[in-house]
């Protein structure tokens, strides 16, 4: 059973977990087990303290918001790109599923649903469509039809375990345990035979 250090509080989280439920950070490291001294702390690991802990802090904050800032004009561009191939093909269901995606991951919900619908009446038959169309009307509060959905993936690919763990998120939040225990039952028979 593995269990990491918080990388901004120091905090352990629980066995087999990546999530500190002080910070909520992202950056873990393993503990350093210090066998020299005896009686020593667990982890040996050096936090920064007072006004060199805030300047570090300091940082890796501006570090992480210029990556962000990177990764934000990275994504308009691409959405740029498909926006001109949109132009051309207006009826390639590929190009309106990675508008769909991108728009997503830009978290323009109301565009991504549209770019999504379109890309699923023009080709019924991927599941990718599927799954993203419904995590996009999960985000909008449509758990109804984002359900209904998956259930009708579920029927086209029984197998997918991509599918089948969607839908057994959405039965999970709309509290539907014979679903939820159907699925997980089916995940786990998956697992077994591929393993």
């Amino acid at each position: 059973m593995k269990s990491y250090v918080c990388g901004r509080c120091g905090q352990r989280t629980a066995p087999n977990s990546t999530y500190c439920p002080r910070d909520h950070w992202t950056i873990f490291v393993e503990p350093r087990v210090d066998a020299s001294r005896a009686g020593a702390a667990v982890a040996a690991l050096e936090m920064p303290r007072g006004l060199g802990g805030l300047f570090e802090r300091r940082r890796l904050e501006k570090q992480r918001a210029h990556i962000e800032h990177e990764l934000q004009k990275l994504l308009d561009k691409r959405i740029e790109e498909w926006e001109k191939r949109l132009e051309a093909e207006p009826h390639n269901p590929e190009i309106h599923k990675h508008l769909g995606i991108y728009t997503l991951l830009n978290r323009h919900f109301e565009r991504a649903n549209a770019h999504l619908q379109q890309a699923h009446q023009l080709n019924a038959f991927d599941y990718e469509t599927h799954v993203n169309l419904a995590y996009v009307q999960v985000r909008r509060g449509q758990y109804g039809p984002a359900l209904e959905l998956l259930q009708s993936a579920r029927n086209l690919w029984p197998d997918n375990p991509l599918v089948i763990f969607d839908l057994m998120l959405v039965a999970l939040q709309m509290r539907r345990a014979e679903l939820v225990l159907e699925m997980a039952r089916t995940l786990a028979a998956l697992w077994q035979n591929n393993p």
